[in-house]
C-alpha cells in the first residue's frame, strides 16, 4: 500500500491513528463551544438554585410553620367573594391600609385550580415568585444583568423569615412587594433616559398601585424617586402624565379616603409618632437589620449559630458588602440606589408604628429587597476576582444559614394566635367533621377561629367573630334562628359562657370535637345580649 508524502509535522502535530506522545499540548476547544458549555452550567446552576428555594417552601407548607391562621382566611374568602358574587373591597376587610389585589390574584388562582388551603398558599408564592422575577427586572438596569440575577437568586432562598413570609397570605406583603419592584423597573427606566409621555403614566400607574397594596412601598419609591430626581426634572413637561398615572394606579386610595375620612392616608400623630423614633432605630439595628441577614430568627429572636453564628454570619455580610461596594471595577455607579435605599431605610422603618411589633421582619423586607442587589454586586465581583467555585460556595452557605433558620423558627410564636386565652389548635379537622355531623351553619367565634373555620369549610359554614365582623358573614349569623358557638375546648371563655347559659336558664347542646367544643343554645343567644367580657 503506498501513502502519499506525510505532511510535515509540527508542534503538536500526529498521525491518524497514531496515539499522541505526552508531551503534546492538549487543543483547546474552539470558543463558542467554551461559550456554549459556560452557558448550559449557567442554566444549570440558576435552575438549581430555584429549586431550592421551592424545596424551601414545600417544606414550609407542609411544616406546622405553614398552618393557615384567620388573616390568610380572609383573604380566601375575598377572593371566593369576588369570584362568586363580584364583592371586592378596597382594602383588606376592616382595615384602611393593605389593598386587595391579592385576593385577585388569589381568585384567579382559585378560577383555574379550585378553592383551598394548598390553592392559597400556592397564590401567595406565586406572588413572592413574582416579586423576585421584577427584582431581577429592575436589577438589570439598575446593577447590571449578572449582579441582578445574583442578587435575585440570593433573595430567593435566602433570608429564613422573607421565605416564611412567602407562604403566608394576608398581609398583603408578596403582592406590594411585587408591584413595587415594578414600580422601580420603570423608575430605572426613567432614569435611564425614557421620558416619553407613555412611559411616564405607566409609571405612575405602578407607583399608584404599589402605594394602594402597601404603605411599605414608600421604603423603594422614596429613595428610587430622589435618585431619579435629575431625570423627573429633565422630563418636567410630561410631569402631568405622571401624576394622572399615579392617580389612576391610587383611584381605590382616593376613593376610600374621600369617604372614610381619608383614615387610610393619616400618618399616626401624637407622641406616639416622634417619641417612638429612637426605640424603632434601635429595633431596626438590633432586631430588623439580624431578622433581614437571616441570622436572628424571627418571633424568638433566638440568634443562629449563637455567638459565633453570629459574628461569622456579620463578617460574612461586610466582606460581600465590600467586595460589591469598594472593589467596583467600573459599578460604583450603578450601586447608588441600592446603597441610598439601605440609608434612609432606618428612617423610613422608624417612622412606621407598626414596626413596633417586635420579632417581625416584615417591616424591614421592602427596602431589604432592593438592598439584596449589593449582595449581587459582591457575588458578581466574586466571580470575577476568586472563581466560580467561591460563587457557589457563597450561595450555598446562604441556603445553609437559611435552612438552620427554618429548622429554628418558632411556630406556636407565629401561627398559634390566642384563641382568646390559650393557643389555637393547629388541627381543626374534627372541627369541621362535627359541624357537618350536627348540621351547624351559622356561629360564633374569636376572631383566630371564626375566619379559618369558615374559609376551610368552603363557605359551608359562616362563621363570624365577636369583634372585627366582616361581611357578608356578620349578616348572615346575626340573622341566623340558632347560630352556635365555637370555642377552644380549654378556654375559659367556655366554661363563663355554659355557666351564663345555666344561670339564664337557657338550655344548650354542647359537642367536643377535637380540641374544640361547639355549644349550640336551644334559644337564640347573640353576644350583645352577653355580659361584657364574658366572650371575645
Amino acid at each position: 500500500m503506498v501513502f502519499d508524502s506525510p505532511p510535515a509535522l509540527g508542534g503538536g502535530a500526529v498521525l491518524e491513528g497514531q496515539a499522541a506522545p505526552a508531551w503534546a499540548p492538549v487543543p483547546k476547544p474552539a470558543p463558542e463551544m467554551v461559550g456554549s458549555a459556560s452557558r448550559r452550567w449557567s442554566v444549570i446552576g440558576v435552575a438549581g438554585v430555584v429549586g431550592v428555594g421551592i424545596a424551601e417552601r414545600v417544606w414550609v407548607a407542609v411544616h406546622p410553620l405553614g398552618t393557615l391562621t384567620s388573616d390568610g382566611s380572609v383573604i380566601g374568602l375575598m377572593a371566593m367573594g369576588l369570584l362568586h358574587h363580584g364583592r371586592l373591597s378596597a382594602y383588606m376587610w376592616g382595615q384602611s391600609y393593605g389593598g386587595s389585589l391579592e385576593a385577585v390574584l388569589t381568585a384567579v388562582v382559585f378560577a383555574v385550580t379550585g378553592s383551598g388551603t394548598g390553592q392559597l398558599l400556592a397564590a401567595c408564592a406565586l406572588a413572592n415568585a413574582s416579586a423576585v422575577l421584577a427584582l431581577w427586572h429592575a436589577g438589570r438596569r439598575i446593577v447590571g444583568g449578572r449582579a441582578a440575577l445574583f442578587g435575585a437568586l440570593a433573595f430567593w432562598v435566602w433570608p429564613e423569615a422573607f421565605v416564611w413570609r412567602s407562604l403566608k397570605p394576608g398581609g398583603t406583603y408578596m403582592v406590594g412587594l411585587a408591584l413595587s419592584l415594578c414600580a422601580l423597573a420603570a423608575l430605572a427606566r426613567l432614569h435611564n433616559g425614557d421620558g416619553r409621555w407613555r412611559h411616564m403614566t405607566w409609571t405612575g400607574a405602578l407607583c399608584g398601585l404599589a402605594f394602594w397594596s402597601s404603605p411599605m412601598s414608600l421604603q423603594i419609591l422614596v429613595p428610587a424617586a430622589l435618585w431619579c430626581g435629575p431625570a423627573l426634572w429633565r422630563a418636567r413637561r410630561h410631569a402631568p402624565a405622571l401624576l394622572c398615572g399615579a392617580a389612576v394606579g391610587a383611584f381605590p386610595v382616593i376613593v376610600f379616603g374621600a369617604t372614610h375620612r381619608w383614615s387610610n392616608v393619616a400618618v399616626p400623630g401624637g407622641t406616639g409618632l416622634i417619641a417612638g423614633v429612637p426605640h424603632r432605630l434601635v429595633q431596626f439595628f438590633t432586631t430588623g437589620v439580624p431578622i433581614a441577614l437571616g441570622v436572628r430568627v424571627e418571633g424568638s429572636l433566638t440568634w443562629v449559630g449563637g455567638p459565633f453564628g453570629v459574628s461569622f454570619a456579620w463578617a460574612a455580610f461586610v466582606a460581600v458588602v465590600a467586595l460589591g461596594v469598594v472593589v467596583t471595577t467600573g459599578r460604583a455607579a450603578r450601586c447608588r440606589l441600592p446603597l441610598l435605599t439601605v440609608v434612609l431605610l432606618p428612617l423610613l422603618y422608624s417612622l412606621n408604628q407598626d414596626a413596633d411589633v417586635v420579632g417581625q421582619g416584615r417591616y424591614v423586607m421592602f427596602g431589604a429587597a432592593v438592598g439584596a442587589l449589593l449582595v449581587g454586586v459582591g457575588m458578581d465581583n466574586v466571580a470575577d476576582l476568586l472563581g466560580q467555585r467561591v460563587l457557589v460556595g457563597g450561595i450555598v452557605a446562604l441556603v445553609v444559614l437559611c435552612t438552620a433558620g427554618l429548622a429554628m423558627e418558632p411556630a406556636p410564636l407565629l401561627v398559634r394566635f390566642g384563641a382568646p386565652d390559650v393557643a389555637m389548635p393547629t388541627n381543626t379537622a374534627p372541627l369541621q367533621a362535627a359541624l357537618v355531623a350536627h348540621d351547624v351553619r351559622d356561629a360564633f367565634a374569636t376572631y383566630w377561629v371564626a375566619y379559618r373555620t369558615t374559609f376551610e369549610s368552603g363557605g359551608r359554614v359562616a362563621v363570624t367573630a365577636y369583634a372585627r365582623q366582616y361581611p357578608p358573614f356578620a349578616g348572615a349569623v346575626l340573622s341566623s334562628n340558632d347560630p352556635a358557638y365555637i370555642f377552644v375546648t380549654t378556654s375559659a371563655t367556655l366554661g363563663r359562657f355554659e355557666s351564663w347559659c345555666a344561670h339564664a336558664g337557657v338550655p344548650v347542646h354542647a359537642w367536643r370535637a377535637g380540641s374544640f367544643t361547639i355549644v349550640q343554645p336551644v334559644t337564640k343567644v347573640l353576644p350583645a345580649s352577653l355580659p361584657a367580657g364574658l366572650v371575645q
